[in-house]
């Protein structure tokens, strides 16, 4: 059995840059319960000025279909906390296999399951452009 490991690289800040990032360097397997720890982490970063927070995956060497579906909603700008936005990077199509096939829940998924699958794995492996500096706009 995979564990999953989350590892927190330094903050820093680079020139040119008006807050602060964080980088979580995440391998192993990831479930539902990883994707609510990497929240629970994004949160308390933000909770102390952090502006960006950056999910690396590239180590990630399987994902369920809940993990797949929890790393699409955490991206973005943190709910909550605005301010902060945070990132996935790394995905590759083949760290989703387990999820797009089906073998993580008990009934077999139809073809829109799937595509809607597949999309937010297009979607993650796309980079995210947010500034965090500018303000979210709200809907009339």
């Amino acid at each position: 059995m995979s564990r999953t490991t989350i590892s927190r690289t330094a903050t820093s800040r680079w020139p040119g840059e008006h807050g602060r990032r964080t980088i979580f360097v995440v391998g192993g397997v990831v479930d539902r319960a990883t994707v609510r720890a990497l929240r629970r982490q994004a949160e308390g970063e933000a909770a102390e000025g952090i502006t960006r927070v950056v999910l690396d995956i590239r180590a990630v060497v399987s994902c369920s279909r809940a993990g797949l579906v929890g790393l699409a909603r955490v991206r973005g700008r943190l709910h909550g906390r605005p301010e902060c936005v945070v990132d996935v990077v790394g995905a590759r199509w083949t760290q989703f296999d387990d999820a797009l096939d089906g073998e993580d829940v008990d009934v077999a998924p139809d073809e829109t399951d799937v595509e809607a699958l597949r999309d937010m794995v297009r979607e993650l492996r796309r980079p995210l452009v947010l500034d965090p500096h500018r303000a979210p706009v709200e809907a009339p």
